[in-house]
């Protein structure tokens, strides 16, 4: 839910509150969504939404070109919380890896969680 209908409608109706309450009646009256039964499936079984393996979290590492590897940092004073759009997703990846880049400019010590981000 990207929050648009909330800046574009003149009614005042809260739609991201209409749409999670509309989810919770479907599942509370056992009406099954065939995309959410897949997506969940999706989730539980490859720890993602983009149904890759979860061993090739860490991929948009290799061009960043960073000094270090974040995702072997034991202790860090932030950690970056890539998440599967930045992680799978090649358009997003450039962002992810900008950031990245500018967070070690900065000398800010960061970690990743890779693997184990799920």
């Amino acid at each position: 839910m990207c929050g648009r209908c909330g800046v574009e409608c003149i009614t005042d109706i809260s739609f991201p509150d209409v749409w999670i309450d509309l989810r919770e009646m479907c599942m509370d009256s056992g009406v099954k969504i065939d995309v959410v039964e897949m997506v969940g499936k999706t989730i539980s079984e490859k720890k993602n939404v983009a149904d890759q393996p979860n061993e090739e979290r860490n991929v948009w590492l290799k061009k960043a070109k960073l000094d270090f590897a974040p995702s072997t940092v034991e202790k860090a004073d932030v950690v970056l919380f890539v998440g599967c759009m930045g992680e799978y997703y090649p358009q997003s990846q450039p962002m992810v890896r900008a950031f990245a880049q500018v967070m070690e400019a900065a000398g800010i010590k960061f970690a990743i969680m890779g693997e184990e981000e799920y």
